[in-house]
């Protein structure tokens, strides 16, 4: 507080946003694997997309397997308690500072790069809402940008825009992005944004 002219003006403090991760292991990993699952189950039963690899490893305290159906439930899970599966930006920055292990895949969302394979089903559904946007290719989305609805191609389920897209690139600036930061890069379809488990 400042005192002028007999009279006092507070001034408030500057609260900035701070965001930090963590690894998802143990039991809150156990937690959001059984709820991913139940999700699945109310909501996609019998759905291919949900037929690959997504266990938990007791073990290790770790879920196994994903894929960009499973990536895009288990970010709506974690959004529950305000958390989510890093974007590709964070994914970078957290990579660059070591704090990814190797032994260990991650994805952290998809490359869109026009409507023929690899998954064509889910790129043009993209590619024509993006259209309808006017953005350019290639687009770079992170799970937290994209939902799912039932139904509309053989998968089972429709890969969608959320209302906020913040978080996603598009036409010169993924593609610069693209050529600095990925070692290896694709040039058709929809690819996974993925960082190996030998880093």
């Amino acid at each position: 507080m400042t005192k002028e002219n007999d009279g006092v003006f507070v001034h408030a403090p500057v609260i900035q946003r701070c965001t930090f991760s963590r690894s998802l292991q143990g039991d809150e990993a156990r937690e959001v694997y059984k709820e991913v699952k139940a999700m699945v189950a109310k909501d996609f039963k019998n759905v291919p997309a949900f037929s690959q690899y997504f266990e938990f490893d007791e073990e290790r305290g770790l879920i196994k397997g994903s894929n960009t159906f499973y990536g895009i439930v288990a970010n709506e899970v974690l959004s529950k308690s305000g958390l989510w599966i890093p974007t590709i930006v964070e994914a970078k920055q957290l990579d660059a500072a070591k704090k990814l292990s190797n032994g260990v895949y991650r994805d952290f969302g998809i490359a869109v790069y026009d409507e023929s394979n690899p998954n064509k089903e889910i790129a043009q559904k993209l590619i024509a809402e993006a259209n309808k946007r006017g953005w350019q290719t290639p687009i770079l989305l992170p799970f937290k940008a994209l939902k799912l609805k039932k139904g509309g191609s053989p998968y089972g389920v429709s890969v969608l825009f959320k209302d906020d897209t913040q978080e996603i690139m598009t036409g010169d600036e993924a593609r610069t992005y693209l050529k600095e930061q990925f070692n290896y890069v694709y040039n058709k379809g929809a690819h996974w944004l993925s960082r190996g488990g030998d880093g």
